[in-house]
C-alpha cells in the first residue's frame, strides 16, 4: 500500500482553524472578564454546548474551551445568594456538570489518561 505524505492544510482549512481558535479564546476571555454580560437563561445552554462540543477539537481550541469552562465555573460555580429571600440558590451551571464531566472523561479515555 502506498500512502501519500501528509499535505499541509489548505488555506480555507487554516482560516477555519484560525476562526475557531479565535472564537474559543474570545469566549474564554468573555467568561473571565465579562461574565456579567451573560444572561444564563438565554446564553448558558448554547455557550456550554458549544464549549463541550469543541473540547475534542484541535488541542489549542480544546484548551481554550477548557479555559472558558474554568472561568465560568470560577464566576458562576458557587451557590448564589438571593438577596430578596435570603436563601442560597444553586449555581446556573449545576444542570451542566454531568455533561461536562462526561465529555472530559471521554477525552481522557481517548488519549489514554486513565
Amino acid at each position: 500500500n502506498h500512502t501519500s505524505p501528509p499535505h499541509p492544510p489548505r488555506d480555507d482549512e487554516r482560516r477555519q482553524l484560525e476562526v475557531e481558535d479565535t472564537v474559543a479564546w474570545m469566549l474564554g476571555r468573555t467568561c473571565d472578564l465579562m461574565v456579567s454580560a451573560l444572561k444564563p437563561d438565554e446564553h448558558l445552554h448554547g455557550l456550554i454546548s458549544a464549549l463541550v462540543r469543541l473540547l475534542v477539537d484541535k488541542p489549542r481550541i480544546g484548551g481554550n474551551c477548557c479555559w472558558a469552562l474554568m472561568n465560568l465555573s470560577d464566576q458562576l460555580g458557587g451557590q448564589l445568594y438571593d438577596e430578596t429571600t435570603s436563601a442560597k440558590q444553586p449555581s446556573p451551571l449545576e444542570p451542566y456538570y454531568t455533561g461536562i464531566i462526561d465529555q472530559l472523561l471521554r477525552i481522557m479515555e481517548k488519549y489514554a489518561f486513565v
